[in-house]
């Protein structure tokens, strides 16, 4: 269970690092960016008061979703949500994130 959530997450940090890696075709520029929106999605969106329980959106928070319906000796119960939905929002955004990438390369790569 956790080594499935761990490639889960893990590939879609990976898709957002390859889109911002073809956007920003520096690679230094392009890991401080990936670092800058995985920072402000962790960090900061959920010290913003104006965004009902905006802890539920950051990246810990799902990811102990995903993890709370395998461990039953660990209380989780803090965690509220359905592992279902999470899972299938990070397998969605990783391949909208990959296509992205792809269509932004072959366009870069294979113009008109």
């Amino acid at each position: 269970m956790v080594l499935g959530v761990s490639v889960l997450v893990l590939a879609s940090l990976g898709a957002l690092s390859m889109l911002i890696s073809v956007i920003i075709t520096r690679p230094l520029y392009a890991s401080l960016v990936t670092f800058g929106i995985i920072f402000i999605l962790q960090f900061l969106l959920p010290q913003i008061p104006y965004i009902k329980e905006s802890s539920k959106y950051s990246l810990s928070y799902q990811t102990m979703v995903l993890l709370k319906s395998g461990f039953e000796k660990v209380n989780l119960l803090k965690f509220t949500g359905i592992p279902e939905h999470s899972e299938i929002a990070f397998i969605v955004l990783a391949l909208l994130m990959l296509l992205l990438a792809w269509s932004v390369l072959s366009r870069r790569e294979f113009p008109d």
